[in-house]
């Protein structure tokens, strides 16, 4: 679906559909039934920072959700003179019901369910509405690709006096392979890096060239690119990161010379 909504198709269509599909699964998981009402065309324009939100930035939105609901992603019941009541489809885009990950309520969680998570600070700190749809969705590429990954930092977060749930503290380096993202995210290797390049600018991403073995007499050795999400740059607002107001680093465990800060 991710290929879908940004590949080179998609054009200008791609940063409201990208966008728009990853605010309505957010919004929509707070409800019982996955759906999204009453929200007009020109607000969920605002918040995407579309330029004249009010008449262009809302006709990209109106196509958007059309778009969507043509793919089988939603299924939006779109009535004159009403903002459209948007149901939350499987991301698989067969119309099929979505179904959390995570399966029944109350059950404890297996390794397999487990998945990357965009923080609300996504969207409270104004961070879906200064990236282009490639650097959200590079972003969301290297989330799923290191969320789940073995020794991933965690830490207890209690949530209410009966629940502390696991909340992901800092990510690993990872490494993404030209098959990694043909196979696995159907994504160019130019959208892709394109997209990194803005999250580095924000400094979202912190990057780092490694080796992949030592320099012999027969050639060069062959340097390749680690990455890694900084989460805790989600959680500072766009404007102090813009000026300049950048958060402390947050250390990963596997970093012995790297004292992580609280």
């Amino acid at each position: 679906m991710l290929a879908e909504l940004v590949g080179g198709a998609a054009g200008r269509a791609a940063e409201p559909r990208l966008k728009l599909a990853l605010t309505l699964l957010f919004l929509a998981r707070e409800g019982e039934d996955w759906t999204v009402k009453g929200v007009p065309a020109a607000t969920w324009a605002l918040l995407f920072g579309l330029h004249d939100h009010e008449k262009l930035g809302a006709d990209r939105v109106t196509a958007a959700i059309k778009a969507l609901d043509t793919s089988g992603v939603v299924l939006a019941d779109r009535r004159r003179g009403r903002e459209p009541r948007i149901l939350v489809r499987h991301e698989r885009g067969d119309g099929s019901p979505w179904c959390s990950p995570v399966g029944e309520k109350g059950k404890k969680q297996a390794e397999e369910d487990l998945y990357a998570q965009l923080p609300r600070t996504f969207w409270a700190n104004g961070w879906i509405s200064v990236l282009s749809a490639r650097a959200v969705a590079a972003l969301v590429i290297l989330l799923d690709a290191t969320w789940a990954q073995k020794g991933t930092d965690q830490v207890d977060e209690r949530v209410r006096d009966d629940l502390v749930i696991k909340r992901t503290k800092a990510l690993r380096w990872w490494h993404l392979t030209e098959e990694q993202l043909d196979q696995q995210y159907a994504v160019s290797r130019d959208l892709f890096d394109r997209g990194i390049k803005e999250l580095l600018e924000w400094n979202l991403v912190e990057s780092r060239k490694r080796t992949s073995g030592s320099r012999t007499t027969w050639g060069d050795r062959r340097w390749y690119r680690e990455l890694r999400v900084r989460l805790e740059v989600l959680n500072a607002p766009v404007l102090e990161v813009w000026n300049g107001q950048v958060p402390a680093r947050v250390g990963h465990s596997s970093e012995p010379s790297i004292t992580a800060a609280p």
